[in-house]
């Protein structure tokens, strides 16, 4: 399970940022918690989403844009071929806005649970290169070196055995343009079985939804539907609560590869079949989630990250709501990334789970806390209100004027 997760030099990210899942006060919305247990069998309670919100630019997408990369950096490397053929690399990732900052390496990191123990995973990445990537388990609070590659250097811990370290540094001659984890991850081998480990709990079920670039993707949930009745009753059911209308969902196959969807309507008794393209955008951006959504909370268990990206896009509020609140409620173990705008469910989450995220005026610079980073900040404090009130900044700087008045209070 993640425990946090953290980037530099990223766009418009300079210094390090962090989201956190570590609990900063159990008893605030304990239903908002997971709780797991360490090798010692000590409880450890985690949150089980966090909820971005700031003003447009100020680089929440950013952040969740580089856990998107890592992994895909790990899956796949830096390298791909352009439309023309030619081979080419993930470049350009900087933060843009310091010069400094075109010579400097971005650097990711990953702290999670697994199988009680606690570990930590750094990966600094540079115009095509990995210029180094450490693996580290936790004997207290002080990261103990299990394996580091830098400099073309390879590294391992002592704790590691004869037979390990053998394994690990053929497997090291194979890297060849890939992390060193994914380099022991395509041998499969049994004796190194524990790093096969922590490449699933990095990279299983790690699912991103985004504006604009999963908008029209359907298949996830075409294919979901068409596993059985079970499947489709429960698309159809969530997108019955945001058009109450619909009666069914109807497969065409057109040929091999394509099919078509229909969604179907009664008016005044006669079947109506409408084509999901001319569906409002909200009933679309719903019906491309909702496989993800509804297989989060009933099939994986207890490893999976699920990103959203302006999970709000399109929807309404009463909508919205729901959609977090079954997330939270149903999904075991797996844990929630949001960015939104809809404030409306601040103050059902805690004050750990509200992350700010906001942009220097000066330096352009994207930083992220908590509601629960601000002293003074009370329990009951409407949160959406202090939040709308500028207390807790993240919040535009409006050069239109709010000509909206206060109704007056009888």
């Amino acid at each position: 399970m993640l425990l946090s997760y953290s980037v530099s030099n990223f766009l418009s990210i300079k210094d390090k940022v962090t989201l956190s899942f570590e609990v900063k006060n159990d008893k605030e919305k304990p239903q908002n918690l997971i709780e797991t247990v360490d090798k010692n069998k000590e409880k450890i309670k985690l949150l089980k989403g966090l909820f971005l919100f700031g003003a447009n630019a100020s680089g929440k997408s950013n952040v969740l844009k580089s856990f998107s990369l890592l992994m895909r950096l790990l899956y796949l490397g830096p390298e791909y071929t352009l439309p023309n053929g030619k081979p080419t690399y993930i470049k350009n990732i900087h933060h843009f806005f310091q010069e400094d900052s075109k010579e400097k390496p971005t650097e990711f990191e990953v702290r999670f649970l697994l199988d009680g123990e606690k570990y930590k995973f750094e990966l600094a990445y540079f115009e095509g290169i990995f210029v180094w990537e450490k693996l580290s388990v936790y004997k207290g609070a002080r990261a103990v070196n299990i394996y580091s590659v830098k400099d073309g250097k390879l590294v391992l811990g002592q704790m590691l055995t004869e037979k390990e370290k053998i394994l690990l540094r053929k497997n090291y001659t194979w890297a060849n343009g890939k992390t060193f984890l994914n380099a022991i991850f395509r041998e499969r081998q049994k004796d190194l079985e524990f790093f096969l480990k922590v490449w699933s709990s990095l990279t299983s079920n790690a699912v991103f939804i985004r504006v604009p670039e999963n908008f029209y993707s359907d298949t996830d949930t075409i294919n979901y539907i068409m596993c059985g009745d079970k499947e489709k009753t429960a698309v159809l059911n969530l997108l019955r609560d945001a058009d109450h209308a619909i009666k069914d969902i109807v497969i065409k196959q057109v040929d091999e590869k394509h099919v078509d969807v229909y969604f179907a309507y009664d008016i005044n008794g006669k079947r109506v079949l409408i084509d999901l393209g001319n569906e409002s955008t909200g009933t679309r951006r719903l019906f491309n989630m909702a496989a993800v959504f509804l297989s989060a909370a009933a099939d994986w268990k207890n490893n999976g990250v699920l990103v959203i990206d302006e999970i709000d896009d399109s929807l309404h509020p009463s909508m919205v709501r729901a959609i977090i609140s079954y997330l939270l409620n149903n999904m075991q173990g797996v844990q929630l990334i949001a960015s939104l705008h809809y404030t409306g469910i601040m103050d059902k989450l805690r004050r750990d789970q509200v992350v700010l995220v906001e942009k220097d005026r000066k330096t352009l610079a994207t930083s992220v806390s908590t509601m629960a980073d601000f002293t003074g900040v009370r329990k009951d404090l409407k949160k959406e209100k202090a939040y709308l009130e500028g207390f807790f900044g993240a919040v535009p700087y409006l050069t239109l004027s709010d000509d909206f008045e206060e109704d007056d209070e009888e």
